[in-house]
């Protein structure tokens, strides 16, 4: 699917996983809420898995320029439509590409975004796009 001029979706497939367990290697610290240490191989697949089979959305976004798409990067949604994109480094002009997309697909969906405290860049994506703050999560 046609997520803008320069982008498509797919499913994420099997051969997908060591560019995705790359992305989750080289995410900045600032992005990460989920992860306080990089998860084995095994429990990278073991996630994969159950994501695809379990969550409304999982799916790889390639530049389209090409008769090759190339992968960029990625976007999911929970089952409570909180959204995750994660882009290669110096990829990060297509997150707004993306998000437009997602929220004109699920267009009427309660959308959420859980955005780390020091994560400036999607602060401002999701305030730009619309958002609002709802909630500040805390943990001991």
């Amino acid at each position: 699917m046609r997520v803008s001029d320069t982008l498509i979706e797919r499913d994420i497939q099997d051969s997908d996983a060591g560019f995705l367990y790359y992305l989750l290697a080289t995410r900045s610290p600032a992005a990460c809420i989920s992860h306080r240490a990089l998860p084995t191989w095994d429990q990278h697949l073991a996630y994969l898995e159950k994501i695809s089979n379990e969550w409304p959305a999982v799916k790889m976004v390639c530049e389209n320029h090409s008769s090759s798409p190339v992968p960029v990067g990625y976007y999911y949604l929970t089952p409570m439509y909180e959204i995750g994109i994660h882009t290669e480094r110096g990829k990060e002009r297509y997150h707004r590409e993306i998000l437009e997309h997602i929220m004109r697909v699920h267009k009427g969906k309660r959308l959420l975004a859980n955005v780390a405290p020091s994560n400036e860049f999607h602060h401002q994506l999701y305030r730009g796009a619309g958002f609002r703050l709802v909630q500040e999560t805390y943990e001991v």
